[in-house]
């Protein structure tokens, strides 16, 4: 998809790919790699800015034109290297560096240049919606979200009537989820800021019997904890799964996610049964596997279980 012409016929294609699933949002995937037939581009779109990661060098051919178009006022590219991360870069037009996006009736902040992520997992986006969906019919609910980065859950929980507990390693992301609680118009005060190890809340919840009605489980595929606890999604899921179970509030929901292309959607599941197992809990309202959006038609590197009548 070199042209320009080309371009355009695929954002008008998403967009009503996306209609046709009832979801209104200004970011979507425009470009998901060889699901596309284009093996080694991804394309983001996020309102009038798109992201490109790409792993040959530069943007594809005539795209500098888009922004000349106005089809889109800025790119952004991410060069993909195994040698190196490098933050994105504004390559054509005026790119700002904050801006914000809608998804499903939320307004989200968006960062292109942060490196890691520009803000907002756009795979994610269908289990937002089912997060609020669900606290919507529990009045009251208690919801924590571990790993909460820029606590987008976080948002769609609170939006949904719950009272959330977010907690992250980095104060900084958690000052960014208070920033998209303000652009929501809710009450940051109203909820609970935990800066620190997952796991080690998660035992400190445990011990002191703090219960939730539900708990939004996703962890980066690696990390290290201030204890330099590696945790590596392939190994460690279930021994996090039991943590959290413990800490559902009887009758109560799992949303247990995995980024990783290593771990088959089969073993993933497991991982959640065992880690359910070993805190003597089990899912009486049953599992069930949550494909990737519509517009992620490439490998699904996303694992998601909605857990629900945890006992």
């Amino acid at each position: 998809m070199d042209g320009k012409r080309d371009v355009v016929e695929r954002l008008a294609e998403r967009r009503r790919r996306l209609a046709a699933a009832g979801v209104e949002t200004e970011g979507f995937r425009l470009v998901d790699g060889e699901g596309d037939g284009m093996p080694g581009l991804w394309v983001e779109v996020l309102g009038r800015h798109w992201m490109v990661q790409r792993k040959d060098a530069g943007l594809p051919r005539d795209w500098a034109g888009l922004v000349e178009e106005g089809i889109c006022d800025s790119l952004w590219l991410k060069q993909l290297s195994k040698e190196a991360k490098e933050a994105p870069v504004c390559v054509a037009g005026a790119g700002p560096e904050v801006f914000v996006i809608s998804e499903q009736g939320m307004r989200l902040e968006v960062q292109p240049g942060a490196g890691y992520s520009c803000g907002v997992f756009l795979d994610q986006r269908d289990n937002r919606r089912r997060v609020r969906e669900a606290v919507v019919k529990q009045p009251g609910a208690r919801v924590l979200n571990l790993f909460s980065y820029t606590c987008s859950f976080s948002v769609a929980a609170a939006l949904g009537g719950a009272v959330v507990t977010s907690v992250d390693l980095n104060a900084g992301y958690l000052a960014w989820g208070k920033r998209n609680f303000a652009l929501n118009g809710l009450d940051a005060e109203a909820h609970h800021w935990v800066k620190g190890d997952s796991f080690d809340w998660l035992a400190a919840f445990a011990k002191r019997g703090r219960l939730f009605d539900g708990v939004v489980l996703d962890p980066p595929t690696f990390s290290r904890g201030i204890k330099k606890k590696v945790f590596r999604v392939e190994e460690d899921y279930a021994e996090l799964a039991a943590l959290a179970a413990a800490v559902i509030a009887p009758g109560g929901w799992l949303l247990a996610c995995a980024n990783t292309h290593r771990m088959e959607l089969g073993a993933f599941e497991w991982a959640v049964r065992d880690g359910l197992g070993r805190a003597g809990k089990r899912a009486v309202g049953g599992m069930e596997a949550v494909g990737m959006p519509v517009d992620f038609p490439g490998v699904a590197h996303l694992k998601a279980l909605w857990v629900r009548g945890v006992e």
